[in-house]
């Protein structure tokens, strides 16, 4: 951001020199701050974008922030040139319809990103069904007693079409199963401890769907 602070300066410094003193006006001078500003800009957007959302959203904004504030500089430029052959009125209106413009694209580029940000949320909460679908369909396969295997496959069946997950809903009860999960080996062949624990299994994932249930009827 210094970099793009200096340039502005630099810019704007370079322009006043050249150009002569009779026709630096009010208009002028407005411009030349537009056009610092601008300038600036293209540094200091994709920043601020970088810091507040994810990295997929942040990567697909880059491209139209630039082109954003490219337009911006074009459109301020445009100005600068009528306010310089003494048209200030075209060259307000011109600086009215460039930072309108701009200001609505940076809107637009937030509700993508919020909108990629929510698909990238959801994307990553699937993937813990999947994993812990994928737990139990190994627990499944370690288990001789075909009673048990149907109703751990049950269990699965319900963790993959059950409701989408929320990792801040959903941990708690996440936790308790991996450790229900993780304990299973060691105590496989006792058949008594095996089916006490795959009915607890069915408990959390019953407490877990209707959870995440109650959560998306809220939301």
């Amino acid at each position: 951001m210094l970099a793009g602070a200096i340039l502005a300066a630099s810019l704007d410094a370079a322009l006043l020199l050249l150009l002569p003193a009779a026709l630096v006006t009010t208009a002028v001078d407005v411009n030349l701050v537009l056009l610092g500003l601008s300038v600036f800009s293209l540094f200091v957007t994709p920043a601020l974008v970088q810091a507040r959302a994810s990295d997929a959203s942040a990567i697909a904004s880059l491209g139209p922030q630039y082109v954003a504030g490219g337009l911006l500089i074009a459109c301020v430029v445009a100005s600068l040139s009528a306010a310089i052959h003494g048209l200030p009125t075209v060259a307000y209106a011109l600086d009215v319809l460039a930072c309108g413009g701009f200001l609505c694209v940076q809107l637009l580029i937030r509700v993508s990103q919020n909108k990629i940000d929510a698909v990238t949320r959801n994307d990553r909460d699937r993937g813990l069904n999947l994993a812990l679908v994928n737990r139990l369909f190994d627990l499944r396969d370690s288990l001789n007693d075909e009673s048990l295997r149907q109703a751990v496959e049950k269990i699965a069946d319900k963790v993959r079409y059950g409701p989408s997950p929320a990792r801040e809903l959903s941990h708690g009860v996440d936790a308790e199963l991996e450790a229900l999960l993780t304990g299973f080996p060691s105590n496989g062949n006792d058949l008594s401890f095996a089916h006490v624990s795959v009915r607890k299994l069915d408990e959390l994932v019953g407490r877990r769907a209707r959870l995440l249930q109650d959560f998306r009827r809220r939301s």
